[in-house]
């Protein structure tokens, strides 16, 4: 929500990672979008709270909790995720039909975390 004013950095992106990872696992945005307004997207996102849909399971739910709070102080950091993520027991491995999905997520999660790392190391830079 921070980027609408302007402000971009870790907290930002961490919040894309919890979009992209609710997108991925339900096919749907944690936000119902009124429009494709620009001043209408940022004022779900400023004052409507995410929707976890039941299809975004643990540990991904938490995950997206985690990096879709408001207040970028209180939303998680790439360390939160990983130490989440890696704190959680292995479990029997979803139904097949379910399978790709969640390899999908992981990948997304990882994919979109070393993404967020490299950019931030080139705005470090610049």
């Amino acid at each position: 929500p921070e980027v609408f004013g302007g402000e971009v950095g870790p907290a930002s992106d961490l919040w894309a990672v919890g979009l992209l990872v609710h997108t991925c696992l339900s096919r749907r945005s944690p936000f119902q979008m009124p429009s494709d307004d620009p001043e209408a997207i940022a004022r779900v996102v400023r004052e409507d709270d995410p929707r976890i849909d039941a299809a975004v399971r643990e540990p991904f739910a938490s995950v997206v909790r985690g990096c879709l709070r408001r207040d970028p102080a209180e939303r998680w950091t790439s360390a939160d995720v990983r130490a989440w993520l890696a704190a959680m027991p292995e479990a029997d491995p979803p139904p097949a039909k379910r399978a790709p999905m969640f390899a999908g997520a992981a990948l997304a999660l990882a994919g979109a975390a070393a993404l967020a790392a490299a950019a931030w190391q080139l705005l470090v830079r610049w």
